[in-house]
């Protein structure tokens, strides 16, 4: 059975985490008490050191809140690191690992927040990291296109900040991000010892949005040079509709638009802006039964590394964008800056590498 001691810590830990948020509600008496196997009496004391601690409060008719802040909270936050994401559990496994990793020896212990791709729950990861900063965050932005990073979600003046991926409109951080360019030359000359001449590029990215337009760019200038075009009408851009939100599905849209596009279209290759639309993309050539990479080969320009757990899906032929190494770098950089590195704001580029599957 339970004491008042295992009430009091579970639920001091959840609220210092941020598990529990400022102004939430605890569960009524009987209900700990009933969770726990214990008598109210039991839940009462532990809910009355909360209070002798500033960490939560009681008002008639209310019940038992999380306290808006506590010294203890905030105390605590000065140790701790956030990272942020709003992609899938996958992803997020990688790049969370490379930052603990990090940190792991470290004074500052490491809050890792995925938002599963729901931006409802991203935009509350930041909100609170904004009201509640922590010493030091890695964020790792969702193109503009997609989610606006109003003031009252930017980082705390006070917090250390380093980004990953697509900068913030306006603001000036420590940055990771691969070099979409150098990207670009290799998928060329892979395209160019394939022998693909006829080429077309899916992506739901608008057009000139960085860094997927520099991608274009060296593939453009690359092929250019060994006679075969590619250049804006090489391009096919659909909406994304689904990869974020309460049911996240990043392949329906690309399946579909694909699907569409075969109907007028029969390119040699199809090169996808990243792993989810090849998926769409594959899941539209076989409905069309047209044999990969025998019929239409199919390359991803950037991978994710999560999609082989995909049932039944091959491997595929994609460009290795180093994730755990970008994180890492990210997590070395941000912990040189709690150490006391003022210097001058750094940008950071990998180079990825076309890693050759089953597709193409």
């Amino acid at each position: 059975m339970a004491s008042y001691i295992d009430i009091y810590t579970e639920t001091r830990k959840q609220i210092i985490a941020g598990d529990l948020k400022p102004g939430a509600k605890l569960p009524a008496h009987r209900q700990i008490s009933d969770h726990y196997q214990v008598s109210i009496a039991t839940v009462t004391k532990a809910i009355n050191r909360l209070k002798r601690e500033g960490l939560v409060r009681s008002y008639r008719g209310l019940g038992t809140i999380v306290a808006d802040d506590t010294p203890e909270r905030s105390a605590a936050l000065r140790k701790t690191v956030t990272f942020i994401t709003a992609g899938h559990p996958f992803i997020h496994q990688i790049f969370a690992y490379a930052v603990q990793e990090v940190f792991a020896s470290s004074s500052w212990s490491v809050n890792t927040q995925c938002g599963h791709g729901n931006l409802e729950w991203y935009r509350q990861f930041l909100d609170d990291a904004h009201r509640h900063p922590p010493a030091g965050l890695i964020v790792a932005t969702v193109p503009s296109q997609l989610f606006t990073y109003r003031p009252e979600l930017l980082p705390h003046p006070n917090t250390h900040v380093v980004i990953m991926g697509h900068e913030i409109p306006g603001r000036r951080y420590d940055t990771v991000r691969t070099n979409a360019y150098q990207e670009g030359v290799e998928l060329a000359e892979y395209l160019l010892a394939k022998g693909y001449r006829d080429v077309l590029y899916v992506t739901s990215s608008k057009e000139g949005e960085v860094p997927e337009s520099q991608t274009l760019v060296a593939l453009s200038k690359t092929l250019a040079r060994h006679g075969v075009s590619f250049d804006g009408r090489s391009v096919r851009r659909y909406q994304d509709t689904h990869s974020y939100g309460p049911k996240p599905d990043p392949i329906i849209d690309p399946w579909q638009f694909t699907r569409h596009l075969l109907k007028t279209e029969r390119p040699r290759a199809i090169l996808a802006g990243h792993d989810w639309i090849a998926l769409g993309v594959l899941r539209a050539l076989d409905q069309a039964a047209l044999r990969v990479p025998h019929d239409v080969a199919v390359i991803s320009a950037e991978g994710t590394g999560s999609t082989g757990l995909i049932a039944a899906a091959p491997r595929l032929t994609t460009v290795d964008t180093l994730y755990h190494f970008r994180a890492k770098t990210a997590a070395e950089l941000l912990k040189r800056r709690l150490e006391g590195d003022t210097g001058p704001i750094e940008y950071h580029e990998t180079y990825g590498r076309v890693i050759e599957g089953e597709t193409g």
